[in-house]
């Protein structure tokens, strides 16, 4: 039985993985708004329905687990959203498909080279597709702060749900980093860059400061591991700062 179950979840991947690129697809194609959104929240309320359900056999964390999932798919189709022209758009297709297929059979996995990958995927995405939001519509700066700080917070919280420390604790250290990260963004509207490098600055830092958290919690945090990881935050933003077009106004 567990082979066909199994099977079974192997199935619902791959089928899962290609209607979320199908979705990407009919976004090229379909210019109607309420289209595109009822095929998204069909696909989002069946994403939603089977975890539940598969997560409810194998895993006491599932709605965690699913807010991972969810949070990971808002990131993803908010950097497809970004893409510059429709080859990058069907590589991007294409590569979804792996992609999501992998996330989603490894949904219930808590190990923490697991998590490291997953939660590298979302802070990369979120953080170009969330750079880039400003500059494609008119939103108030508050609310994209607000919304900078709800997605932050729910993602660092998912992130340590597996922390052996108390809830309370958790959410203290997913509202100081959520915080931090929100105030990070606010800074990063004050540089003169393209939106892809004020996305992998933003991106370096997140990541690293998350990172040094995690070990600070589960008490393994060393000198070693400080230096090595604002060292290669540091790389990453200095080699950000070199290849962009400065462009002050």
């Amino acid at each position: 039985m567990p082979f066909i179950q199994n099977l079974r979840h192997t199935s619902v991947s791959a089928g899962i993985a290609v209607l979320f690129s199908s979705v990407l697809f009919c976004i090229t194609r379909w210019h109607g708004l309420n289209q595109l959104v009822l095929i998204f929240s069909a696909w989002l309320g069946l994403f939603i329905c089977y975890n539940l359900m598969y997560l409810g056999r194998v895993n006491t964390h599932r709605l965690w687990c699913v807010c991972g999932g969810l949070l990971f798919s808002f990131a993803w189709f908010g950097l497809f959203a970004i893409l510059p022209s429709s080859g990058f758009q069907w590589a991007f297709i294409i590569l979804s498909v792996p992609v999501i297929f992998f996330l989603e059979y490894g949904i219930a996995a808590h190990g923490e080279q697991a998590m490291v990958n997953r939660l590298l995927l979302i802070w990369f995405s979120f953080s170009l597709a969330a750079e880039a939001l400003p500059q494609y519509f008119l939103i108030p700066h508050v609310w994209f702060l607000c919304f900078v700080f709800v997605f932050t917070l729910l993602l660092v919280r998912y992130s340590y749900e597996y922390v052996p420390h108390t809830s309370q604790r958790k959410w203290t250290a997913a509202s100081t980093l959520g915080l931090l990260f929100t105030e990070l963004f606010w800074t990063s509207t004050f540089l003169p860059f393209h939106f892809s490098s004020t996305g992998l600055i933003i991106f370096s830092l997140m990541f690293a400061c998350w990172l040094l958290y995690y070990h600070y919690l589960f008490h393994t945090l060393t000198l070693k591991k400080i230096i090595f990881n604002l060292s290669l935050a540091f790389f990453i933003i200095v080699t950000a700062c070199i290849v962009t077009p400065w462009n002050i106004v």
